[in-house]
Protein backbone atom coordinates (compact mmCIF):
# COMPACT_ATOMS: atom_id res chain seq x y z
CA UNK A 1 0.00 0.00 0.00
CA UNK A 2 2.78 2.32 0.65
CA UNK A 3 4.56 2.07 -2.92
CA UNK A 4 0.62 2.73 -4.13
CA UNK A 5 0.35 5.67 -1.81
CA UNK A 6 3.90 7.18 -2.93
CA UNK A 7 3.07 7.08 -6.58
CA UNK A 8 0.04 8.66 -5.98
CA UNK A 9 1.50 11.61 -4.17
CA UNK A 10 4.06 11.82 -6.56
CA UNK A 11 1.74 11.88 -9.10
CA UNK A 12 -0.77 14.71 -7.65
CA UNK A 13 -3.28 12.73 -6.85
CA UNK A 14 -5.18 14.77 -4.06
CA UNK A 15 -7.08 11.97 -2.33
CA UNK A 16 -7.05 8.12 -1.77
CA UNK A 17 -10.58 6.38 -0.55
CA UNK A 18 -10.82 3.35 1.22
CA UNK A 19 -12.87 1.13 1.09
CA UNK A 20 -16.34 0.66 -0.56
CA UNK A 21 -16.97 -3.06 -0.49
CA UNK A 22 -15.03 -6.52 0.42
CA UNK A 23 -15.50 -9.67 -1.74
CA UNK A 24 -16.87 -12.45 0.61
CA UNK A 25 -18.26 -15.38 0.62
CA UNK A 26 -22.18 -15.10 1.39
CA UNK A 27 -23.69 -18.25 2.63
CA UNK A 28 -27.51 -19.09 3.49
CA UNK A 29 -28.80 -17.56 7.03
CA UNK A 30 -27.75 -21.55 9.16
CA UNK A 31 -26.44 -23.32 6.50
CA UNK A 32 -23.15 -23.58 4.56
CA UNK A 33 -24.76 -23.06 0.87
CA UNK A 34 -23.90 -20.33 -1.48
CA UNK A 35 -26.94 -17.59 -0.46
CA UNK A 36 -26.60 -16.17 -4.26
CA UNK A 37 -26.94 -19.75 -6.28
CA UNK A 38 -24.34 -22.61 -6.91
CA UNK A 39 -22.74 -20.53 -9.48
CA UNK A 40 -21.77 -16.86 -7.17
CA UNK A 41 -19.93 -18.34 -4.24
CA UNK A 42 -19.12 -14.99 -3.54
CA UNK A 43 -19.84 -11.36 -3.55
CA UNK A 44 -18.83 -7.75 -3.26
CA UNK A 45 -20.35 -6.61 0.26
CA UNK A 46 -20.95 -3.65 1.48
CA UNK A 47 -22.33 -2.04 4.79
CA UNK A 48 -21.86 -3.23 8.79
CA UNK A 49 -20.30 -6.04 7.70
CA UNK A 50 -17.26 -4.83 6.32
CA UNK A 51 -16.95 -1.70 9.20
CA UNK A 52 -13.72 -3.49 10.80
CA UNK A 53 -11.63 -3.83 7.33
CA UNK A 54 -12.91 -0.46 6.69
CA UNK A 55 -10.84 1.21 9.86
CA UNK A 56 -8.20 -1.57 9.63
CA UNK A 57 -7.40 -0.13 6.55
CA UNK A 58 -7.77 3.55 7.43
CA UNK A 59 -5.61 2.93 10.43
CA UNK A 60 -2.68 1.82 8.52
CA UNK A 61 -3.50 4.15 5.72
CA UNK A 62 -3.01 6.89 7.92
CA UNK A 63 0.08 5.56 9.06
CA UNK A 64 1.84 5.15 6.01
CA UNK A 65 0.64 8.47 4.97
CA UNK A 66 1.93 10.16 8.41
CA UNK A 67 5.33 7.95 7.99
CA UNK A 68 5.71 9.08 4.25
CA UNK A 69 4.99 12.51 4.79
CA UNK A 70 2.80 12.29 1.81
CA UNK A 71 0.31 15.35 1.07
CA UNK A 72 -2.88 12.66 0.49
CA UNK A 73 -6.09 13.42 1.95
CA UNK A 74 -7.59 10.68 3.44
CA UNK A 75 -11.15 9.89 2.60
CA UNK A 76 -13.26 6.59 4.36
CA UNK A 77 -16.04 4.91 3.53
CA UNK A 78 -16.81 1.23 3.98
CA UNK A 79 -19.64 0.14 6.91
CA UNK A 80 -20.30 3.46 8.28
CA UNK A 81 -24.32 3.08 9.49
CA UNK A 82 -24.28 4.60 12.39
CA UNK A 83 -23.41 8.12 14.27
CA UNK A 84 -20.84 6.53 16.36
CA UNK A 85 -19.20 5.01 12.99
CA UNK A 86 -18.73 8.04 11.38
CA UNK A 87 -16.41 9.62 14.49
CA UNK A 88 -14.81 5.80 14.27
CA UNK A 89 -13.59 6.67 10.91
CA UNK A 90 -12.54 10.02 11.88
CA UNK A 91 -10.36 8.95 14.88
CA UNK A 92 -8.99 6.03 12.48
CA UNK A 93 -7.46 8.89 10.53
CA UNK A 94 -10.00 9.81 8.37
CA UNK A 95 -10.20 13.07 7.02
CA UNK A 96 -13.11 12.93 5.36
CA UNK A 97 -16.09 10.06 5.47
CA UNK A 98 -18.66 9.22 3.74
CA UNK A 99 -21.82 6.60 3.78
CA UNK A 100 -23.44 5.16 0.97
CA UNK A 101 -25.52 2.31 2.24
CA UNK A 102 -25.87 3.72 5.60
CA UNK A 103 -28.00 6.32 4.21
CA UNK A 104 -30.14 4.07 1.89
CA UNK A 105 -31.12 2.61 5.82
CA UNK A 106 -31.15 6.06 7.13
CA UNK A 107 -31.45 9.00 4.85
CA UNK A 108 -31.10 11.37 8.08
CA UNK A 109 -27.56 9.50 9.10
CA UNK A 110 -25.23 12.35 8.01
CA UNK A 111 -28.15 14.64 10.04
CA UNK A 112 -27.61 12.68 13.15
CA UNK A 113 -24.36 12.99 13.01
CA UNK A 114 -23.97 16.23 13.65
CA UNK A 115 -26.86 16.52 15.84
CA UNK A 116 -24.89 13.52 18.21
CA UNK A 117 -21.80 15.85 17.98
CA UNK A 118 -23.62 18.70 18.97
CA UNK A 119 -24.75 16.88 21.82
CA UNK A 120 -20.52 16.73 23.01
CA UNK A 121 -20.05 13.25 21.81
Amino acid sequence: MADVFRTAAQSRVAAVCGINSVSMQVVAAGTDRPALGEGRLSSGVCGAPIKRVAVDFLREARSIIDREQLKLTLIGCGGICTPSDFQEFLDAGAQVAMTATGMMWDPYLAARFFGWKAQGR
